[in-house]
């Protein structure tokens, strides 16, 4: 575990960013009831949650509500989909809503970049398939397009990662405004002004918080840009973490729990104060 010193005192935290699979979700999909009253207790001590994971709304709208959670709980208050898109929680009507201006315009510039997005994932295929490895289309292009998040399966997630750096190194050399990723055996591209710590500075923005006011947790790979310091959250990661999410969040003098996925982001939270008079 590492030390988070008075981390947790220094500045209230105001704002909770969850990744979902490996993080808040248990192998079934579902969540430690202890965890979901945790939050529950947060959003009613005046403490914002958020998803931050890569998602789809649809998916999220339908495991949240069978864990206790979603627009009748009253938390999460937003929900990050596909690591881009935004949906708010309207108290009154009970249900998410798009963050309008920064949704339409994550997909106009989407609507630019896709046909881009999709030669290189076609390039790294071909890589993929030149080196011996396994590897496929995650879904339809259809369906990739709809979501900005083009993606190739490996067979391993060591191989994964290898791809993932040397396609992050072309797309760097390209000057394309794209950006590759690793969750596990997955290997994506996505918009380079999206991700799930841009997203979660747009988020600071709307609700006038400062990026110290934030709390992000995950534990894989496309995790690193909100866990890794670059954006001024606090971080934590549960032991199931990879290595070297575990690593940037040591880094970053956050914290990492020695329990698993939502007893981990339990231990995080208790570490930071926030179940202990909500962080104040």
């Amino acid at each position: 575990m590492s030390s988070i010193g008075s981390a947790g005192s220094q500045t209230s935290i105001k704002l909770v960013a969850l990744d979902m699979d490996g993080t808040i979700l248990e192998k079934g999909r579902t969540i430690q009831p202890a965890l979901r009253d945790a939050l529950r207790r947060l959003a009613a001590s005046g403490v914002r949650v958020t998803t931050a994971t890569g998602r789809p709304i649809e998916f999220q709208k339908r495991i949240l509500p069978e864990n206790g959670l979603g627009p009748e709980a009253g938390v999460p208050h937003a929900l990050v989909a596909d690591e881009r898109e935004i949906f708010l929680l309207d108290v009154e009507r009970r249900r998410y809503v798009a963050h309008a201006p920064w949704n339409a315009a994550v997909r106009a510039r989407w609507e630019a970049l896709h046909p881009t997005a999709m030669e290189w994932l076609r390039n790294a295929e071909r890589e993929a398939k030149s080196r011996g490895w396994g590897c496929y289309q995650h879904e339809d292009e259809a369906r990739m397009y709809e979501r900005g998040l083009p993606t190739l399966v490996v067979d391993d997630a060591r191989r994964a990662a290898e791809l993932a750096e040397w396609l992050a190194t072309r797309l760097a050399e390209s000057g394309d405004a794209l950006v590759a990723n690793r969750n596990n055996r997955l290997v994506q591209l996505h918009d380079a002004a999206t991700g799930k710590g841009l997203v979660l500075l747009e988020l600071v923005r709307l609700w006038g918080l400062t990026p110290r006011e934030v709390l992000a947790a995950g534990d894989s790979a496309n995790d690193f840009s909100m866990l890794d310091g670059r954006h001024g959250f606090r971080a934590g990661c549960p032991g199931n973490a990879d290595e070297g999410i575990k690593a940037a969040v040591r880094a970053a003098g956050g914290h990492v729990a020695r329990e698993r996925i939502g007893l981990g982001v339990l231990e995080a939270l208790q570490a930071y104060g926030l179940l202990d008079g909500a962080g104040r």
